[in-house]
């Protein structure tokens, strides 16, 4: 899983760069894939990441700025 999602955001980077809904959902689904192995500096990093990306890109009332934001309490 941890490969599949690195791999996915190495695609997204060098196609339509970091700033994109897609690239911070990947980045959250890591963070939380990290989350569950116990690896909670690598899913803090990567959730909070993908929550910065989230709010400059869908804003704050998005639904999935939300749920990241849950992710990371």
């Amino acid at each position: 899983v941890e490969e599949l999602l690195q791999e996915s955001l190495k695609i997204f980077e060098k196609k339509i760069g970091k700033q994109n809904a897609g690239y911070a959902s990947t980045l959250s689904n890591l963070g939380n894939y990290y989350r569950i192995q116990g690896k909670l500096d690598k899913a803090t990093a990567n959730l909070q990441e993908a929550l910065t990306i989230r709010k400059e890109v869908l804003g704050e009332q998005h639904p999935d700025y939300n749920r990241n934001q849950e992710d990371l309490a």
